[in-house]
This record gives structure tokens, C-alpha cells and sequence, in this order.
């Protein structure tokens, strides 16, 4: 039986409706879901952008009524701050930020502004206060070891909506397309060196053509897009559309500033679109056939690219294959498992 909990979550405008951790709570199943939602064209209450954990107070409430058996924060950089002063049951915090950001996130508290930076100040014993922690990568796991006992650190990688995109993947017509690059997101993508690399490629590489799926450009991104010819930008792109350029991309470019789980990386494995990138996950086995790692420097990345693009069609399917047996493991509902268990463990 799975326990009763509360979850605090953000439903993000930049992921695709079946991604995000928000994913186990399908599984998980909570007697209450809150949380500022990007999606949504509902107005939040009351300052809850800027004092996001004021959702910890609501949860409070619904505590008070509902007794649930505990409380799930699933984006803890964001909302976890007062909980641990009010709540009497245990409180399970998923952190999901790079080791660069984690750093901060238990230091200054301030990643998120002066106000997070303030209610970390008068918080700071909150770590050590959490029933168990959940992380997706074992260097966030180091990180954390700073301020939380270890054997309350649970490693669980990122999952992948296995079902509903190997349903697509198998229900769409078409075939990758030679020389054609996705890139699909927006967190803590290295954007200058995105565009430097496709304006580069305009000149260097004129058979490259290049698919952009985002939805959080600023006015200033949206003008350096206009200026190239070489580019195919997608906004507001709905999970089919996203999952038909993914497959008919015959490679995803993911250049990153910092990483840990990466839902683009996930979705575009499971549609049998190999990866470039300057972050190689840990947690799949064999990556070197369908991830290629590379420094952000043109050559580099050329060459991996190139990698890929040398390939007749039935080695590229083939590649194919092993991208997507590789995360099935990955599933969302396993992911919720091991989740449950946690809870299980903690109560």
C-alpha cells in the first residue's frame, strides 16, 4: 500500500507535458498536489511567485485536515525552507540542480534570489532535519554529504514516459533525417555557444540543418534566431510534435552549462535519437555508442557530430536500438517505485 503524502511541486513551462519529476506522482498518488504551475493560466495566489514557500504553509493546512503520513517536496531548491519548523510528520526533499547550484543552494541559499538567500539564513539547520533526501546523480549525492548524513541520500535517475513515447515512437512513419540537429530545452543550456556553433555552421558546415524547440527565449535570443537561415525554431510545441523531431532528427546537440538529469537527453534516447554533448550521464551503461562527449569547441563537437552523420541508415536504426534499450530501465513508474519504498522506509 502506498503511504499517504502531500507533494509540493512546479509544473515548468520549458518541459513537455510527460516530463519532469513531477512524472511519480501518477504512482505516488498524494492527497494533495501544490506548487506554482507554468502551465497553467491560472493566477497563483498571492505572492507565491516571489515566496514560494508560503506552499509549504498550505500544505501545513491541508496537514491539519488530511494527516497525511508525509510530506514530498519535489523541487526542494525552490520550496523547501520552513517545513521542517512546522511539520511533525517526516518531509522527503528531491533536490535537482547541479553540483555547482547544490553548492549554493547549501551555502548562501541564494540561487533562487535575496529572498530565498534571507529564509536560507534563518533555516540553515533544515538538512539536517529531512527524513531522506533524493538526488539523481551520485556528484549531487557528494555535494549534499556536506549537510545531510549519507544514508539519507537516495540516488534515483531521472525517468522517461517509456510507455507513451515507445507508443510514438512505433506508431509514427518516417526515418531520421541526414544532417539534421535538434536541441530541445532550456535549462542551463550554454545558448552563446549554441548560436556562436549554428552561425558557425552556416558558413563551415552548410548541410547542417538545425531543429530548436524552446519556449522561454528572451527578446534578445528571438533576434539572434532571425538572424539565422540555417535554423528551424519551434515554440509551443505540443509532446507529439516534439517526439516526431526528435525521431526524424538524426542527431540531439545538448550543449550544457551544468547537468544532472536531463529530460530532453531522456525523451530523445527514447526515440532512438543518439546524443552530443559536453555531460555524459552516469547512470547509462554503454553510452559511448549513442552519446558522443565532447568540449564545447567547434571542432569538437564537429567531429561528433560527424560521427553520426558518416553512418548508412541501418547502422543510424541500429544506434537506434541501443539508445532505446539503454533507458528503458528508466522508466517513470520504477522510478516511483523506488520512491515509495523510500517512504516506506521512513514512517
Amino acid at each position: 500500500m502506498v503511504p499517504t503524502s502531500i507533494a509540493i511541486r512546479t509544473s515548468y513551462k520549458h518541459h513537455s507535458q510527460n516530463a519532469g519529476y513531477k512524472q511519480i506522482l501518477k504512482y505516488t498518488k498524494p492527497l494533495a498536489i501544490l506548487g506554482l504551475d507554468e502551465s497553467s493560466n491560472e493566477i497563483p495566489k498571492p505572492y507565491r511567485n516571489k515566496y514560494m514557500w508560503l506552499y509549504e504553509w498550505d500544505a501545513l493546512q491541508i496537514q491539519k485536515r488530511q494527516q497525511a503520513q508525509l510530506l514530498h517536496i519535489l523541487y526542494a531548491e525552490e520550496y523547501y525552507r520552513f517545513a521542517w519548523r512546522w511539520f511533525k510528520c517526516p518531509i522527503v526533499a528531491t533536490f535537482h540542480q547541479p553540483p555547482d547550484l547544490l553548492e549554493v543552494e547549501i551555502s548562501t541559499g541564494n540561487s533562487m534570489g535575496k529572498v530565498a538567500g534571507f529564509t536560507h539564513s534563518i533555516n540553515k539547520k533544515r538538512f539536517e532535519k529531512l527524513a531522506a533526501t533524493i538526488v539523481t546523480t551520485a556528484e549531487q549525492k557528494e555535494v549534499l554529504k556536506k549537510v545531510i548524513n549519507p544514508d539519507k541520500i537516495h540516488v534515483i535517475p531521472l525517468g522517461v514516459d517509456i510507455a507513451t513515447i515507445s507508443n510514438h515512437y512505433e506508431n509514427t512513419s518516417g526515418q531520421p533525417l541526414n544532417h539534421q540537429i535538434i536541441t530541445v530545452g532550456n535549462w542551463k543550456r550554454d545558448w552563446d555557444f549554441y548560436f556562436d556553433y549554428v552561425k558557425h555552421c552556416q558558413t563551415h558546415k552548410p548541410n547542417y540543418s538545425f531543429v530548436l524547440i524552446n519556449r522561454k527565449f528572451t527578446d534578445a535570443q528571438l533576434n539572434t534566431i532571425k538572424k539565422l537561415h540555417n535554423i528551424n525554431y519551434i515554440t509551443n510545441a505540443d509532446d507529439s510534435t516534439l517526439y516526431k523531431y526528435l525521431k526524424e532528427s538524426w542527431v540531439q546537440f545538448l550543449p550544457f552549462s551544468g547537468a544532472a538529469g536531463n529530460n530532453s537527453l531522456n525523451e530523445g534516447l527514447a526515440l532512438g535519437c543518439p546524443v552530443v554533448t559536453n555531460v555524459t550521464p552516469q547512470f547509462l551503461s554503454n553510452t559511448d555508442a549513442y552519446i558522443k562527449n565532447s568540449a564545447l569547441n567547434f571542432e569538437g563537437i564537429t567531429n561528433a557530430m560527424e560521427y553520426y552523420f558518416e553512418m548508412h541508415l541501418a547502422q543510424r536504426l541500429e544506434i537506434a536500438t541501443i539508445a532505446r534499450n539503454a533507458v528503458m530501465v528508466l522508466d517513470w513508474k520504477t522510478t516511483a517505485e523506488k520512491t515509495i519504498e523510500i517512504y516506506k522506509s521512513i514512517i
